[in-house]
């Protein structure tokens, strides 16, 4: 397939349609576990854990 030809413009679209495909899975399959885990809990709490200087902090003496 030369670069600009019709068919290469046709597996362009085909592959794109494609990877929006994959990703609104992936959203609609995040969107249902953040639904679900509201649905059951009262409260939910997101902590950012910064793992780097966790490590370094601990004592190995």
């Amino acid at each position: 397939m030369q670069k600009g030809s019709n068919n290469r413009n046709k597996q362009r679209i085909k592959v794109a349609k494609l990877h929006e495909k994959v990703s609104n899975q992936r959203k609609d399959f995040l969107h249902k576990q953040s639904r679900q885990i509201t649905n059951a809990y009262d409260c939910v709490c997101i902590e950012d854990l910064d793992m780097k200087a966790m490590s370094r902090s601990l004592n190995f003496g």
